[in-house]
């Protein structure tokens, strides 16, 4: 009779033994010999592929973050300078000292000409003979200028203003209203721009 075996079990007891002889002198393992198999190489290889992926993800998003931040400061530097050059002028200049652009509802984006206060006599404002004029120039047609008329002397006042409008409403002669924007290009190829509006 033949001895009885279940599925994945020897049918003769003395067969385990010989597979397991003959696979320990094709393999002889040493004692205390460890090692790595080359399935633990290659899982420990994929994971630490994925985690300096994620870390660079991070760095990279964290690098272009900073870079648009930044030029955004800039940007807001440049309008704020440019801002405070013409209030500081304007506040100067009456409704009658500005001859461009006219009155109308229309923005215009040609600048401003205006002529400043130098004092008052009797009750009248003496204006000056010299005019002022506020309008987009330099190399790239990119910087805010003022421009002294009379003398041409010119001051840079900005850099990366892309758009300088007035607007004199027919509502409300008395006010000038300018819209600056500023645009820069970041070394990644992307624009920024932003844009401030004041009365």
């Amino acid at each position: 009779m033949w001895p009885s075996c279940r599925l994945g079990q020897n049918a003769y007891p003395g067969d385990a033994g010989v597979k397991a002889t003959a696979m320990k002198k094709r393999f002889p393992r040493r004692r205390g010999q460890t090692g790595f198999t080359l399935v633990e190489v290659l899982v420990t290889i994929a994971i630490y592929t994925l985690v300096a992926a994620a870390g660079y993800m991070v760095l990279s998003s964290g690098t272009l973050s900073w870079q648009v931040n930044n030029t955004r400061v800039e940007l807001q530097q440049e309008l704020r300078k440019a801002m405070d050059w013409m209030i500081m002028d304007l506040r100067q200049a009456g409704p009658s000292s500005i001859s461009s652009p006219s009155v109308s509802d229309t923005w215009s984006s040609a600048g401003i000409t205006f002529r400043v206060a130098i004092g008052a006599t009797g009750g009248t404002v003496d204006w000056s003979s010299a005019q002022y004029r506020y309008s987009l120039g330099g190399t790239n047609n990119d910087q805010l200028l003022r421009q002294n008329l009379t003398t041409g002397a010119v001051k840079e006042i900005a850099q990366d203003i892309s758009v300088l409008q007035v607007l004199r409403p027919l509502t409300a002669q008395d006010t000038v209203e300018i819209s600056l924007t500023a645009a820069k290009q970041t070394s990644l190829g992307g624009t920024i721009s932003q844009t401030m509006n004041f009365t």
